[in-house]
């Protein structure tokens, strides 16, 4: 019995061991702390979904197009998809709108909201140095599409804005924007969400944007980001 266990647990490490590491119960739980499980990377059975037909998160190797991917290399076009991607871009010039997210739009009927947490890091050069002053700000993009028309994506206001810097640093503005959309009416579209850093005073330069982005998709087969 023994032999037969040490066996399978053997091929089972081999495998890859496709099985969950979490049960639906103890993902939906992460995901409501904000702490989306890891599935089994290196196994059979890496992505984490969310289940539409039962209302559960769950790990799978195979999702349907009715579930929506968490986790992988890109927003998965599914309905009711939410994409959790977090980014750093450095080397920012001083009040210059930077490429921080790419999002890809197919030219059929889509509509997606992207929630967008931003902080914003004055780079070394100033009257302390690196990191000296930290912004933060929170906005969302409204995409919506159909067949043959341009893709529309609007940034509301930031909001939740503010920062923190050590004694003696300048202060810092944080912005946001969305790029021109490129590509035909008649195809695939893209544009880019951009950060901007402003210092108060002094020379820093060289600054970092940190941003989370979580693409909420209404349609199969739909918008991405990365």
């Amino acid at each position: 019995m023994i032999k037969k266990f040490l066996i399978f647990a053997l091929v089972a490490i081999g495998l890859g061991l496709a099985v969950p590491r979490y049960t639906e119960a103890q993902a939906d739980y992460l995901i409501g702390q904000n702490r989306p499980p890891v599935c089994n990377p290196n196994g059979l059975i890496p992505y984490l979904y969310y289940n539409v037909s039962n209302g559960h998160w769950t790990c799978t190797a195979s999702p349907s197009p009715l579930q929506g991917a968490v986790l992988g290399d890109k927003g998965i076009a599914g309905a009711l998809s939410d994409r959790f991607l977090t980014k750093e871009v450095t080397g920012v010039a001083d009040n210059t709108f930077t490429d921080v997210f790419t999002v890809t739009v197919p030219n059929a009927a889509h509509a997606a909201v992207i929630p967008i947490v931003l902080m914003t890091r004055l780079g070394a050069g100033g009257a302390i140095g690196a990191d000296e002053c930290v912004g933060t700000a929170y906005g969302q993009l409204v995409i919506a599409r159909t067949a043959g028309l341009a893709t529309v994506a609007t940034a509301t206001t930031l909001s939740n804005t503010g920062s923190s810097c050590v004694a003696g640093a300048t202060t810092i503005a944080t912005a946001y924007q969305v790029s021109s959309v490129a590509g035909a009416n008649s195809a695939t579209q893209t544009f880019t969400i951009q950060g901007r850093v402003t210092k108060g005073a002094g020379s820093s330069t060289n600054h970092k944007i940190d941003a989370q982005a979580d693409l909420l998709n209404a349609n199969a087969a739909g918008i991405t980001i990365q």
